[in-house]
């Protein structure tokens, strides 16, 4: 399969204002631009989840995260992440940073991932990318593009077929500031 014509299809459609589907470190995961806050409500309403749970971002690098989250909350994660790699964190947020993403409130989940597929569809967009499980609220993730297919009978825009990293579900979300797990990996 030539992942990188795929690539360029789904970041063609993230440009569209559509949802994806693309492998992560532990499940499929669900994605639109962060910033297109009508895909975004898109996005919650096929999962059947509250908007003010928030939403998780990720990239393929720390410097995408700039204009949502201050430069000490940027050296205090530094020191603590073991980025790239299978690891949320919740941080302090940008009072701009979109409530839509944040759910409301004054922090935000991010992670630098190293899944190679979902790695090179976040170096190819110059913004974060939303990362949810492919799920609708309190069911299991998706582990496959064909379970994506069948849990939202063809409502996403645009899958990016691959396996799944090594990580036997999503993946752990730590607080920044008390070093506490929100959800164990």
């Amino acid at each position: 399969m030539n992942h990188q014509f795929h690539i360029r299809t789904a970041v063609k459609k993230l440009y569209q204002r559509q949802i994806i589907a693309y492998p992560t470190e532990g499940v499929y995961g669900l994605g639109c631009l962060p910033g297109e806050k009508h895909t975004v409500l898109r996005l919650l309403s096929l999962k059947q989840r509250s908007q003010k749970k928030g939403l998780i971002l990720i990239s393929d690098n720390i410097d995408k995260f700039t204009d949502l989250i201050e430069d000490k909350w940027m050296m205090l994660l530094l020191s603590h992440a073991d980025w790239p790699g299978p690891e949320t964190w919740i941080v302090p947020a940008k009072k701009s940073a979109p409530k839509w993403i944040t759910g409301g409130k004054s922090t935000l989940a991010i992670r630098i991932t190293n899944h190679p597929i979902a790695r090179s569809l976040c170096a190819s967009i110059d913004v974060p990318l939303v990362s949810t499980s492919a799920n609708r609220a309190n069911h299991p993730p998706a582990c496959s593009s064909l379970a994506v297919r069948c849990i939202f009978n063809n409502k996403i825009d645009y899958i990016l077929n691959g396996k799944i990293g090594d990580l036997a579900g999503p993946t752990p979300i730590r607080e920044l500031i008390s070093g506490s797990f929100i959800r164990h990996g």
